[in-house]
């Protein structure tokens, strides 16, 4: 349930956040009615017989967007020993499974009221939803395909396959599907235009583009026709995230949490936001009250994982990370986040389990090879070290770390030419990385390149004053004949 976010804080360190771009903290939620928190197109329900189950059926609908989920699922089950053959009485208790991040019992949900009735669209949708929150983007796609069969101008369809699309790494198909999203919000606002959840909607396709502006006006739109839109709040507080703008995104949260106090995205949003701030102590308060919320959530623990890694608390930090693998074991961030910790620890033989274990879910995770040839190079193994180097550039070649890495086990191995043009690049792609400075300014002195090795020590301080190896290259230049001795 998320979108992969890198954090640079420690450059030397990559950390993974993880799919937070899913649909909590992506603010992917689609919506059920103004404000709350999920995404029913109501005309599309199955006819709804009277009598009992359905007025369970009604019950456990409005206790599930009222976040009580307990009572939800007991009238939803008794809605179903009341009439077995009622297919939006196993629908509303797949909402809920799916609701409280239960995507198998909510598939399997899914699936019966399919079985009922296979014009069902909104089961299509949310059993693409669920298939989606396992990272099975492929069966994903093909519930999307058949909810856009039965229904060419759902807009949501069109939205979710292409965040399905995009974290295939399909842009081509994720581009079309975003830019048809904007088409059907666009038509449904030229009919209504007092139609708040429209606009929320085109504002989160434009936001997924990168039409930053775009989509702020659409959520700004939203939240003028609805001022109590808690979704809206959420969705701009996202805009503004991406924009690096934490504290109007931070406001925005804060507001959404205001009109719900329970909004667990809110919590989690906030948080990462404070996390980015390099606040771990704000971000772990409110990735734990996420996580009361929503306990079955891995994302949030994924994040206070990585909080409670940055200030050093590693005993904190791994069953965090352990609770993350638990509730999803396809959460890649989590296994990367867990041997990161590992490798911190010099625990090698493990960190390179959870690589491996990561690699093996998404062989195309480029952070996961960076890990694991970062675990091999502290291992003395500079031969396959470079090895998931070159893998890593390979899926991602704009990754300034790799390239300094890689540059790392070439100054290991005294092939000082290769290191050389590593850490340049690393320099190209990142100008501000201190980190590639200070390594190419080793390599520079280890040559006898004097002039060229203080250069980068003192432009390594230019960007971080007080940088203690920068300080120490500087230092040893003046006192050594040949530079590095």
């Amino acid at each position: 349930m998320q979108l992969p976010f890198i954090s640079r804080i420690n450059p030397k360190k990559l950390i993974a956040i993880g799919t937070l771009g899913a649909c909590l903290s992506a603010g992917l939620l689609v919506i059920q009615a103004q404000g709350s928190a999920s995404s029913t197109n109501f005309a599309m329900l199955a006819s709804t017989p009277t009598g009992t189950a359905a007025s369970l059926k009604a019950l456990c609908r409005d206790e599930d967007n009222n976040k009580d989920f307990a009572k939800a699922l007991i009238d939803c089950t008794n809605a179903i020993k009341s009439d077995p053959k009622f297919p939006d009485a196993y629908y509303y208790r797949g909402l809920v499974y799916y609701d409280t991040f239960q995507p198998d019992k909510a598939i399997t949900d899914f699936d019966q009221a399919i079985a009922l009735d296979p014009k069902y669209t909104d089961a299509y949708l949310y059993r693409g939803l669920s298939y989606y929150d396992k990272n099975d983007y492929d069966h994903a796609i093909a519930d999307y395909d058949i909810a856009l069969t039965l229904d060419p101008h759902y807009a949501y369809a069109y939205y979710d396959r292409a965040r399905a699309y995009s974290d295939k790494g399909d842009k081509v198909h994720a581009n079309i599907d975003f830019n048809q999203a904007i088409n059907e919000f666009t038509s449904r606002i030229g009919k209504d235009s007092t139609d708040s959840v429209a606009y929320d909607g085109r504002g989160r396709a434009y936001r997924r583009i990168g039409s930053y502006d775009k989509a702020i006006e659409d959520y700004t739109q939203a939240i003028t026709l609805d001022p109590k839109y808690t979704d809206a709040f959420n969705d701009r507080g996202l805009a503004y995230y991406d924009q690096n703008d934490y504290e109007k995104a931070i406001a925005d949260y804060t507001q959404a949490i205001t009109l719900d106090p329970n909004y667990e995205v809110g919590y989690q949003n906030r948080g990462n936001a404070y996390y980015d701030q390099g606040d771990y102590d704000k971000a772990i308060a409110d990735l734990s009250q996420a996580i009361k919320l929503s306990p079955n959530n891995a994302d949030p623990y994924n994040t206070r994982g990585l909080a409670y890694y940055q200030k050093g608390d590693y005993d904190h930090a791994l069953p965090d990370f352990t609770q993350a693998i638990k509730l999803n074991p396809n959460l890649t961030a989590a296994w990367d986040n867990r041997g990161l910790t590992y490798r911190r620890q010099k625990n090698y033989d493990k960190a390179l389990a959870d690589y491996n274990k990561s690699i093996t879910i998404n062989p195309q995770n480029a952070l996961a090879y960076n890990g694991r040839g970062l675990t091999y190079y502290f291992k003395g193994d500079d031969d396959h070290a470079i090895a998931d180097f070159n893998t890593s550039i390979t899926i991602d070649p704009k990754n300034a770390e790799t390239y300094d890495d890689r540059g790392l086990a070439y100054f290991d191995k005294a092939i000082y030419d290769l290191a050389l043009t590593d850490f340049t690049q690393a320099i190209k792609l990142d100008p501000k990385y201190d980190w590639a400075y200070v390594d190419r300014g080793d390599t520079y002195a280890k040559q006898g390149h004097c002039a060229q090795a203080k250069a980068d020590y003192e432009q390594a301080l230019t960007i971080t004053p007080d940088f203690k190896a920068a300080k120490d290259g500087l230092t040893k230049l003046q006192s050594a004949t040949n530079c590095l001795k």
